[in-house]
């Protein structure tokens, strides 16, 4: 049994920021890695960990951080802080199959929270509401009805983490890696699928009008509208 099996993360004293490297006890081969995913409950980390162990990746040493969406542009903030104070190395972007937050603008997520808030409260200022929900960007996912689609947004995510000048590119001489993941919620098996969404299927040059998918054949997710492709 390693050191690091037995230590407990409570003992570490987080007010002592920026934490010393030597302080996380973490092992040669231990990434302290960051993931970024949706607050949907229907993403099992302690499932999730169990694929990620492949890239040297430890639950003991992750810091989640969850947003409605899992998008990255919210996450930025406490990315910046668990890279420079908390001692990350590795980055996961992992959105999901059937998201609450696909399918949908800027706009229908804002007319759709007042209609809600409304409900809730009656007497409320319905301009007023209106007019502070304009003050947030909600980042919606521009729709899933393919793979194509589904990983687009991911890879989306990775390349604002790559870009933003704040994340670091490198840690103790060693370069920084981003990871874009799709979580099937589907997923029958013990372990559910995470697809590399940085790998994910061509969009050939053929595409179809409704969804923008490669059309009949050249289609291998069987988009909605051509599903006998």
């Amino acid at each position: 049994m390693s050191e690091t099996d037995n230590l407990d993360l409570s003992e570490i004293e987080y007010s002592k920021l920026p934490l010393d490297p030597g302080q996380l006890k973490v092992a040669i081969g231990i990434l302290a890695a960051a993931q970024v995913t949706c607050m949907d409950p229907r993403i099992q980390m302690s499932k999730v960990y169990e694929e990620l162990e492949k890239f040297g990746v430890n639950s003991r040493y992750a810091w989640v951080i969850r947003n409605a969406g899992g998008r990255a542009r919210e996450a930025l903030r406490s990315i910046v802080v668990s890279q420079n104070l908390l001692n990350t190395t590795d980055i996961h972007v992992i959105h999901h199959t059937k998201c609450g937050m696909a399918g949908h603008s800027e706009e229908s997520i804002r007319l759709g929270l007042l209609d809600a808030i409304v409900n809730n409260d009656p007497a409320a200022d319905k301009f007023n509401k209106l007019h502070q929900l304009s003050q947030h960007q909600f980042l919606p996912i521009h729709n899933q009805r393919c793979i194509h689609h589904s990983t687009a947004e991911v890879v989306r995510d990775v390349e604002l983490l790559q870009n933003y000048p704040l994340i670091a590119r490198k840690k103790g001489g060693a370069d920084i890696k981003i990871h874009g993941w799709l979580y099937d919620v589907d997923a029958k098996t013990k372990t559910p699928k995470l697809t590399n969404a940085l790998n994910r299927p061509e969009i050939l040059s053929a595409l179809c009008d409704f969804c923008e998918c490669p059309i009949g054949a050249l289609c291998e997710c069987k988009c909605q509208c051509h599903p006998n492709a």
